[in-house]
């Protein structure tokens, strides 16, 4: 793709943003397949966090850890939000009304925020990510066609091991990626 016209200052960035988007692409494709995902829900009707009436997050995410440390041992210490789940979940008046001095002209809480509701709630989470990135779904040529790469209703519990960031043998979300999930790339630390 380069060509003479482009200097290396020019190049070398384009480059690496669409490396980092192919990568970031794969790992959420495997962390939203159903069949990764074994201890999967799929909210519906009053469930959902959209019913504000009638649905709970905080005790939904509470139960989710408890099912998830039973099965794992160890209890999620991070949550992923696609960027439409944590619109929904930030504005929800059960997460509104936990929230300490919270100004009521603004809406939705921070990320930092939430992690304090939660932890408060006996929710021991560490990283409450966000994750915004977008795509171009069009073919060459055709209209910018915009998607968010994580989709538009995830919610992902995970334990990331803070230990794997200084050992290569630790295998952990968002720390290390084998070729066997990501068709040939592999990453000692990421």
């Amino acid at each position: 793709i380069v060509t003479s016209d482009w200097s290396s200052d020019v190049c070398s960035p384009i480059l690496t943003w669409m490396i980092r988007q192919d990568k970031e692409k794969r790992a959420a494709t495997l962390c939203t397949d159903l069949n990764t995902l074994t201890y999967n829900e799929t909210l519906t009707g009053t469930a959902q966090f959209s019913d504000y009436n009638n649905s709970n997050p905080i005790q939904k995410i509470k139960t989710r850890m408890q099912t998830l440390h039973l099965q794992g041992g160890k209890k999620p210490n991070t949550i992923i939000f696609s960027a439409p789940a944590w619109c929904t979940t930030s504005e929800h008046p059960q997460v509104l009304d936990r929230a300490p001095n919270y100004n009521r002209s603004t809406l939705g809480v921070n990320q930092e925020t939430f992690k304090e509701i939660l932890k408060q709630s006996g929710i021991p989470i560490e990283n409450v990510i966000v994750a915004e990135s977008t795509y171009n779904t069009a073919a060459e040529g055709a209209t910018d066609s915009f998607s968010y790469i994580w989709g538009n209703g995830y919610i992902i519990l995970c334990y990331i091991d803070p230990s794997a960031l200084n050992s290569s043998m630790k295998k952990t979300l968002g720390v290390c990626f084998t070729p066997k999930y990501l068709d040939g790339i592999f990453t000692k630390k990421y």
